[in-house]
């Protein structure tokens, strides 16, 4: 297992009322779904200026999920972890035999 990458949680308080915790998370929820429908509006988009105007937010509002996602990190709200080498080869062996059987004119 990897190692685990995490900051001093920041504690909030806990009762039925929605706290910093809970608002961060509802929001990076909300701005995840959004990425996905303008990626869904991407490739929709009817023509150039259409998709030009879904591009230009879908890298806005890309950009504030990456910083929402930061903040919550930031506070100890999320944690990653580091992969194992070995993991890193075997996705990258995987995915590389399949992109060359993808690749092969048949």
């Amino acid at each position: 297992m990897g190692e685990t990458i995490k900051n001093t949680e920041t504690k909030v308080k806990k009762d039925c009322s929605m706290n910093e915790k809970d608002i961060i998370n509802d929001i990076l929820i909300s701005y995840k779904h959004l990425v996905s429908s303008y990626a869904i509006a991407l490739n929709e988009a009817s023509n150039k200026d259409i998709y030009k105007l879904f591009f230009e937010s879908f890298k806005n509002i890309s950009g504030m999920q990456a910083k929402i996602f930061e903040c919550a990190f930031q506070n100890g709200w999320y944690q990653l972890e580091t992969a194992d080498q070995t993991k890193i080869d075997k996705a990258y062996d995987k995915y590389s035999k399949m992109e060359k059987e993808l690749s092969t004119d048949n």
